[in-house]
């Protein structure tokens, strides 16, 4: 890497305590919404790893490989409320304001949606996926990639 860089890095630490580190570039900045798809699978609001960053992931695989097409894939629960994109928060712009999921419906609280929401940037509420079909604007968020312009597309 090429000295000031700006890098992503990941720590991942196996049950037994052994720990490694993964690098790479950091993706670049999106200005054009990206398409992104709806899961056609609902996770369950009560699924505990759904709260947790872990390398358990196969809610998310499964739905990213449903949908190769698009750029990443909205999750939603049990319930019909939206939850998060399987690499990223939720941030939908509804009537002049803009709110990103609760917790509680089933998904990891990122760091830089809590940056959002301890900056009032964004407000926590329930979303009916409904709400997020009809929405002014949506956004990906995560720390990496920061604001992501996306639009939902196809069926």
């Amino acid at each position: 890497a090429a000295r000031g860089e700006g890098r992503r890095v990941r720590l991942l630490v196996a049950a037994g305590g052994t720990a490694r580190t993964e690098s790479g570039p950091l993706p670049e900045e999106v200005l054009d919404p990206l398409p992104v798809a709806l899961s056609r699978e609902r996770v369950s609001r009560r699924d505990l790893f759904l709260f947790h960053k872990t390398t358990r992931r196969e809610v998310h695989d499964r739905a990213r490989a449903g949908h190769p097409e698009a750029f990443d894939v909205l999750l939603a629960n049990e319930e019909g409320e939206a939850t998060e994109f399987t690499i990223g928060n939720l941030v939908a712009e509804i009537g002049g304001e803009r709110f990103t999921p609760a917790r509680d419906s089933g998904l990891l609280a990122g760091v830089f949606r809590a940056e959002l929401l301890a900056r009032g940037e964004v407000k926590e509420r329930r979303i009916a996926v409904e709400e997020v079909l009809r929405a002014d604007r949506l956004w990906l968020v995560n720390a990496v990639r920061g604001w992501v312009p996306v639009r939902l597309a196809g069926p």
